[in-house]
Order: C-alpha cells, then structure tokens, then sequence
C-alpha cells in the first residue's frame, strides 16, 4: 500500500509452520528445508526446487520466491523469469552467516539498480567470501576485501 518492497525471510521454520497469505511480500527468501517445510513435505525427500517454488508461490500467493542451496547455489522463480545462480568456488570453513551474508547482498544490489538476477548472482559470489571465513561477527567483507577475493 506504501508503495515499498517487502522482503521476508522466515528462517528458521519449525516443521508444521504455516505462514498463511503472503501477498503482501514481494520475495520470499527461503532455504531449501525451509521450502519443504512450507509444503509440508518431510525435510529428508527429495524435491524439484523449480517445482517447489512454483507452488509455494501459488500457494502463499507472494509473486517472487528465492531458495539458497547451500553449496548448491541458488535459484528463483519470479516474476522476472526463472533461473539458477551460479556456484562460486570457495574453500568452506564456516558456513554461519552465509545465508544472512547473501540476502543483504541481494538486496544492496537492489538499492544500487541490478535486476534480481544479477543481485543474486553478486550475492553468490559474496556469500563464497563469507563461507571462506570463520565465524560471523567481522566476517563480512568491504569491497576492498571482496575486490582481493574475487581476483
């Protein structure tokens, strides 16, 4: 009604959880656990990400859905298209904060014009840098210190 962008991340979901409507939200960021939970699918089975985007926009009736797959990558179905963001190679040690790490990287590149695609592309990359460190706290990076990583 304001005219704003409404972004939620439910995390974490307990089995069970229903959120009810979301029309209000613009984009919905989720895991892929939390996907499963949203469909009241057992978090152990096997499902198509693509497929269960799709629904649980139908479902919750919230028109762009965002799933991180860990060291899967990314993938979103949206009003823009449908895509998988590509997997940037990092050395693992920590992966606290990589989720949180790659949702504010999304959407500071919203605020600097990309389109979702190439936010989430950007947010890959930045959440490689994060998973490259231990820790949370002073993990994430200046563009300096990302400029260095990503050469």
């Amino acid at each position: 009604e304001l005219g704003m962008t409404t972004v939620l991340n439910p995390s974490p979901l307990e089995e069970g959880t229903d959120l009810g409507d979301l029309s209000y939200v613009d984009m919905l960021f989720i895991n892929e656990t939390e996907a499963k939970i949203m469909l009241g699918k057992p978090t152990d089975e096997d499902l198509d990400m693509f497929e269960a985007a799709r629904a649980i926009r139908e479902r919750y009736h919230t028109p762009n859905v965002i799933i991180t797959l860990g060291g899967d990558g990314s993938m979103a179905v949206t009003e823009e298209g449908e895509w998988e963001t590509a997997v940037y190679p990092a050395d693992c040690i920590d992966q606290c904060g990589a989720g949180d790490g790659f949702l504010s990287a999304f959407i500071w590149c919203l605020t600097q014009g990309k389109n979702m695609k190439d936010a989430m592309t950007w947010a890959s990359r930045y959440a490689a840098y994060v998973v490259s460190h231990e820790g949370t706290a002073g993990v994430y990076p200046t563009m300096k210190q990302l400029d260095e990583f990503f050469k």
